[in-house]
């Protein structure tokens, strides 16, 4: 089973790779097609602070 804390990492750490995969000196010869694509994923990513709202929401919704 997956903890809060670990999938807020795996989040975290996804949300890096996208930004990394836009970055041509922390990424060198990736084509122009998979950094497009890192770009539309990352536009909309959430950011860690918007994950652990969701997950307070969802907790609270779990005890009611």
């Amino acid at each position: 089973m997956t903890l809060p804390h670990e999938e807020a990492y795996a989040i975290a750490r996804t949300r890096q790779f996208l930004l990394d995969l836009l970055d041509p000196k922390a990424t060198p010869r990736v084509p122009r097609a998979v950094r497009k694509r890192a770009y539309i994923l990352s536009k909309h990513f959430p950011v860690l602070p918007t994950v652990e709202q969701a997950q307070r929401m969802m907790e609270r919704m779990v005890r009611k």
